[in-house]
């Protein structure tokens, strides 16, 4: 039976996302083992982040151009064809580690692509209805890779090696690609009058970053969401070395934990229409806290089972943040815009997101990883209670309470 568009699309998200979870944990564990050095560690997560913050909003601009569909396809594909040189300049004894850096940038540049044409498409295929539910299952494609992705990645950089473990995430773009070719193409301008047309030119400015910083609700989600990838972010390197140092494992027990965390943010995705519900803004808002409560007691645990249970719950605070917030973009952003606006949305949170994991490198030089760990969810606390403080985010309806089209922005909820 041939797959919805809907399940299609979650399937090529849910392919690609793996790919790069397990490409991250296989080479980040493979830098670290090669040069010792928890600082060149963090750079791989740079590396795959910081060209995606460069290419980002143009690859919006170019989905929204051209067709998501078209553009997904052939992300995955190009992905494939890059990462492949990895493995394969292994297998003959002539990888080194400028060429891994090398083909995690070139990765990292092309992976906008799908993950910002598989939120613009959404809309359409469940044409407005039920979006947060919507969003909750894409963002299936999101958290169940890092329920087996990291597991099965530490486990194979361990009995492989992690240049060797690498065809795994090469094979599933490799299908990522070809599910993508059989997406509808859509036509958003379909039935659009001429000045529409022109009003959807204007808002489309400044690369998609206009409907974010014009919308107060928007705004003040996008602030939100700043603070908190910035706090995240050291908490990654810093989970490495505290795996090797403190719990004696090595990368296996690196993806276990990750696992965990995967485990608990598919755990969490069944909250989503509840939680929207009670409204988006002041419900990520508390899961900003929440993770950060649930991630701070990492820093006491001496033994794998307790640093599974404490990630496990971080991933419940997390699993449900993306949907909620999507949810409100597609409401209140023009369809015609959305990938615009979602690659705006995520070039200026992997700017975030790095310079957290920059920070929490260049605090590992220094401090214990249980310091940096503990650091990190402090700050996520005081930023998510911060934020409590802001009017237009505790005023952020739930968009699903009021009849909207996806192809225009849903004036009606406007905060007042």
């Amino acid at each position: 039976m041939a797959m919805s568009g809907t399940t299609r699309l979650t399937a090529v998200l849910l392919l690609a996302t793996t790919a790069d979870q397990f490409m991250l944990i296989a080479l980040l564990w493979f830098v670290l083992e090669e040069s010792n050095a928890p600082a060149m560690a963090a750079m791989v997560v740079l590396a795959h982040q910081v060209p995606a913050i460069v290419a980002g909003p143009l690859a919006g601009r170019l989905l929204d151009r051209y067709g998501a569909a078209r553009l997904m396809a052939t992300d995955n594909l190009a992905r494939a064809l890059v990462l492949a040189a990895v493995p394969l300049l292994h297998w003959v004894g002539s990888l080194d580690l400028v060429v891994v850096f090398v083909c995690v940038a070139m990765a990292g540049a092309l992976s906008p692509f799908t993950y910002v044409g598989s939120r613009a498409l959404l809309p359409s295929m469940a044409r407005g209805r039920n979006l947060a539910g919507a969003n909750g299952l894409l963002s299936v494609g999101d958290q169940l890779p890092y329920i087996f992705g990291p597991a099965l990645g530490g486990a194979l950089a361990a009995a492989l090696g992690g240049a060797a473990a690498v065809a795994v995430p090469v094979a599933c773009l490799l299908i990522a690609g070809l599910l993508a070719a059989g997406l509808p193409a859509l036509d958003h301008s379909a039935g659009e009058s001429p000045d529409a047309r022109m009003e959807n030119h204007g808002a489309a400015g400044w690369l998609g970053f206009r409907p974010l910083t014009s919308d107060p609700a928007l705004r003040a989600l996008l602030a939100l969401s700043i603070v908190y990838y910035f706090a995240y972010g050291p908490l990654e390197p810093a989970l490495a070395v505290f795996v090797r140092d403190r719990l004696g494992s090595g990368a296996a027990g690196f993806g276990l934990l990750w696992t965990a965390f995967g485990i608990g943010a598919m755990a969490g995705l069944l909250l989503v229409k509840t939680l929207s519900r009670r409204g988006p803004g002041l419900m990520n808002a508390l899961s900003v806290v929440a993770f950060g409560l649930a991630t701070a007691p990492l820093a006491l645990v001496h033994n794998m089972p307790a640093a599974i249970v404490f990630m496990a719950l971080g991933g419940i605070a997390w699993g449900p943040y993306v949907a909620l917030e999507a949810s409100v973009i597609q409401r209140r952003v023009p369809a015609r815009h959305l990938a615009g606006a979602f690659a705006a949305r995520r070039a200026i949170l992997w700017t975030a997101a790095p310079l957290g994991v920059g920070a929490g490198g260049l605090m590992l030089r220094v401090l214990s990883p249980e310091t940096v760990i503990g650091l990190s969810a402090g700050a996520c606390v005081l930023a998510g209670l911060a934020c409590l403080l802001m009017r237009d985010l505790r005023a952020v309806r739930d968009p699903d309470a009021a009849v909207a089209t996806p192809a225009r922005a849903d004036e009606s909820l406007s905060n007042h």
